[in-house]
């Protein structure tokens, strides 16, 4: 695996759990 595979694998990674608490804390809000 090359490095730039790497670093764009933690990218995306980093996007998807980001993007996964932003959609739970605007949930979690809404709730409220």
């Amino acid at each position: 695996m090359s490095l730039s595979a790497i670093i764009m694998l933690v990218f995306a990674s980093i996007v998807l759990y980001g993007g996964l608490a932003y959609f739970l804390y605007i949930a979690w809000k809404k709730r409220r």
